[in-house]
């Protein structure tokens, strides 16, 4: 437990060492979340959450997300520990994601 705690810290902080930070726009609705966001300005991906709940997310896409409150259900930060390359760049990182309503 507490090595998976340690592993946990050390990640995040080197995906924080990383630099690499996207913005993404997220909507939230009666089926869960929306999120829109572009890699390099020429490509928009849209999601959508297909479970609920707290802690570890999946999207239709098979990107994979685990979401960590920040303030209540306005800001989360998001570790992406796995992802479908053809979607977004080959790298992981970190992202602040404010939600707005539907």
């Amino acid at each position: 437990m507490f090595s998976r705690f340690v592993f946990r810290c050390y990640s995040l902080l080197l995906l924080w060492g990383l630099g690499t930070s996207l913005v993404l726009t997220a909507t939230e609705n009666n089926r869960g979340i929306s999120v829109a966001w572009t890699d390099d300005g020429s490509h928009e991906y849209l999601l959508r959450w297909i479970e609920s709940g707290k802690g570890r997310h999946r999207f239709v896409n098979g990107m994979e997300f685990l979401i960590h409150p920040v303030k209540a259900c306005a800001t989360y930060f998001i570790d992406i520990r796995s992802f479908n390359e053809d979607l977004v760049p080959n790298e992981s990182a970190n992202a602040t994601i404010h939600t707005r309503e539907s």
